[in-house]
Formats: C-alpha cells, sequence, structure tokens
C-alpha cells in the first residue's frame, strides 16, 4: 500500500513517529527502517516494525517447537535496557538458537515487530521475531569476544570522528553501492592474487607469477592447500559503498 508521514508530538518517545523517516502504511503500521537513531526499549510504539534494539536478557522461557515436523523453535526473552523492560516472542527455523544465548547477556535484534495491549491502547504488549522475515537478524553481542577485547572496537565512533589509522567501529547504514570501471569483475589466480588473462595457446595464466593452466576454484577451495589452489583462478568483484550515519 502507500506510504505517508505520521504527525505526532515530538515530545520524549513519541517524538520517533514523528520523524520524517518513519513512515506509516495503510494499516497504520509504523516502519523503523530507516529511523537513523539507536532505539530503547521505552521508544518503541506500538503497531511497529522493522525494530533494531540492543538490550540485556533478564530471562529466557522454557523451549517449545512448532510448525511442520517441528520445525520452529519457539520461545520468549524478557529483555531490558536503561529505558525499560520489554519481551521477545522468538520463532526460529535456523540452526539451534535457543542453547546459545542466556540470561545476563546483551543481544543485538533487528527485524522486530511490536504487538498491542488492546485497540485503544498504544502500550506495548510485546514484541516478536521470526527468523524468516527479511531484515530479522540476532548477534549475541557477549559472544563476540573480538568486539569485547579491543578498546577501539567496543567503543563506538561517529563517521565524522573516525582517524585515518587503526580499526575503528561505527554504526552506519548504506546509502549505496557504485561498480568501479567498466568492467568491476576480472578473473585473479588464487595464490598471488595477479588478474589471469588467455594465452596465445588457449589456456589460462597468471603473468603476475607465471602459472599457467589455471582452473576455476572450487567449493572445495577452502580445504585446499596452498600448492593445489597455486593451480586455481577465482572470480573477484570491485565496488565502492558509501556509509553514511547522523553526523
Amino acid at each position: 500500500g502507500s506510504a505517508a508521514v505520521r504527525a505526532g508530538s515530538t515530545n520524549g518517545a513519541d517524538s520517533i513517529l514523528a520523524h520524517p523517516s518513519v513512515l506509516v502504511d495503510d494499516e497504520g503500521i509504523a516502519s523503523a527502517a530507516a529511523y537513523p537513531h539507536r532505539l530503547t526499549v521505552g521508544q518503541v510504539r506500538a503497531r511497529m516494525k522493522a525494530v533494531p534494539l540492543c538490550a540485556q536478557i533478564t530471562n529466557k522461557s522454557t523451549l517449545t517447537f512448532a510448525g511442520t515436523d517441528s520445525a520452529v523453535e519457539e520461545f520468549t526473552l524478557e529483555v531490558c535496557d536503561s529505558s525499560g523492560t520489554t519481551s521477545i516472542h522468538i520463532s526460529n527455523t535456523h540452526s539451534s538458537l535457543y542453547h546459545h544465548i542466556l540470561a545476563g547477556q546483551c543481544i543485538v535484534v533487528c527485524g522486530l515487530s511490536s504487538a498491542i495491549s488492546d485497540a485503544s491502547s498504544t502500550e506495548v504488549k510485546s514484541l516478536s521475531w521470526q527468523s524468516w522475515r527479511k531484515g530479522c537478524a540476532l548477534w549475541n553481542v557477549t559472544s563476540l569476544s573480538g568486539w569485547l577485547a579491543s578498546p577501539m572496537l567496543c567503543r563506538q565512533r561517529a563517521l565524522s570522528d573516525l582517524s585515518t589509522y587503526g580499526c575503528q567501529a561505527a554504526r552506519v547504514r548504506l546509502q549505496s553501492v557504485q561498480c568501479m570501471g567498466s568492467q568491476p569483475w576480472s578473473q585473479r589466480h588464487c595464490t598471488c592474487d595477479g588478474v589471469v588473462s588467455a594465452h596465445s595457446e588457449g589456456f589460462l595464466h597468471c603473468p603476475t607469477c607465471g602459472c599457467k593452466d589455471l582452473v576455476e576454484e572450487s567449493g572445495r577451495g577452502k580445504s585446499q592447500d596452498r600448492t593445489a589452489l597455486s593451480s586455481c583462478w577465482r572470480w573477484s568483484f570491485s565496488f565502492t559503498l558509501t556509509l553514511r550515519d547522523e553526523t
């Protein structure tokens, strides 16, 4: 259906509904997919979708199964941040998620949808997350030891504050993807990364290191040793990502 910007109060948590990036469809469902700021539990309103949250798990329910052949694992997480507490009903069809998240851990969840207590209320009854829906993802931040062990990564910076050296982290949105050159793809040698070309005698070779009779790398390439990879080439693509944040 068509989408329009909802007018509303700009005070407190309801300011999200008045933001130009928050669109409301014909059924009154507001999408937070393009909202540029980090959302808190207290800012989530009724009838919203594509909601991202970063919160700490305070409790986890027992695991149940649903769907054909009991392929869907279902459970509820109680989560909180500095603004409040809410519950998230999880429906997951991917590899087991239940046993990989525990009370006390922090998670980042994208693609949440909010339900309501009753038709006349804006109070959020609960949030739901279904792994098969587009845009839904869940990360256990506590288990990302690389982030937690690195001061440069666990402290996020604005794009305008990033320095020109070191490994740094920023929360950004993808604005555009642009291919580089008239032919953004090429065939490259797996070991030296040289551009592969066709030899006059009809075989593929790498002018950079001199290897010849090259064949395309198979899906088993990661398990091959360097000697085997020296006779392989792979596809390479070049493109530019344009990123943005609120700064």
